[in-house]
């Protein structure tokens, strides 16, 4: 019984990669979507190959050296191999360069991918630096916005702690100098918030600069 479930899940491995580049769900699909023959390919099905020798090593190793309880363990260990193996060597369909690509084929098989030519890798490419200083300028704008938010709590508690320094020399009471250094450290918070503020405001005049580089064609210090 341990041996048939064994070679029941090399079956099973062997008929689901061998039938992956002929299944078809729609034959308008298949008639515009061509696999990419690729080294890829090959060395996936080569490893896909090996994989199926190996596992039937080892069920037929198995069956000889092993009890019944012992198998039907390896089998179970087997089965989470074939599993992770007809996850890991699937492919998604690759619609070839000179292929058209419609709205109707991408609706029709969502893991659908295509091939560009070089000038629309190099436009795509150029799109997604603009984009990347864009978010960069949105998210720095956004810290220091945050900070400035910050800043302004810890200037209203500065001014706080002044007030009560005023009134406790005045009345000459013991809490003074505790006051006087929670007012210190404000002070020093104060500064730092705003040192980080300078050096946010430092890279996002960087940043923008770039995106203005980008905006004007200007790839080259990029690409080098």
């Amino acid at each position: 019984m341990g041996s048939n479930f064994g070679h029941d899940i090399i079956n099973r491995f062997r008929y689901n990669n061998e039938s992956y580049y002929n299944e078809s769900s729609d034959e308008e699909i298949e008639a515009d979507i061509e696999p990419s023959n690729t080294n890829t390919s090959a060395s996936t099905m080569q490893l896909v190959n090996g994989s199926r020798e190996a596992m039937n090593a080892i069920m037929e190793l198995g069956e000889i050296k092993l009890n019944e309880g012992d198998y039907i363990v390896l089998s179970n260990y087997l089965k989470i191999i074939f599993n992770d193996l007809q996850t890991n060597t699937k492919q998604s369909p690759i619609l070839g360069i000179k292929r058209v690509l419609s709205r109707r084929i991408l609706n029709r098989n969502s893991n659908l991918v295509f091939e560009l030519m070089p000038d629309e890798q190099v436009e795509i490419m150029q799109a997604r630096y603009k984009q990347h200083y864009r978010d960069s300028i949105d998210e720095l704008i956004e810290r220091i916005d945050s900070i400035k938010i910050e800043q302004e709590t810890v200037k209203f508690e500065k001014q706080h702690k002044w007030a009560m320094i005023k009134i406790l020399r005045a009345v000459k009471s013991d809490e003074l100098e505790d006051v006087r250094l929670q007012h210190k450290e404000l002070v020093q918070q104060g500064k730092t918030l705003q040192s980080t503020i300078d050096k946010l405001y430092d890279e996002l005049d960087t940043t923008d600069k770039l995106l203005e580089r980008c905006l004007q064609g200007n790839y080259y210090e990029f690409e080098r």
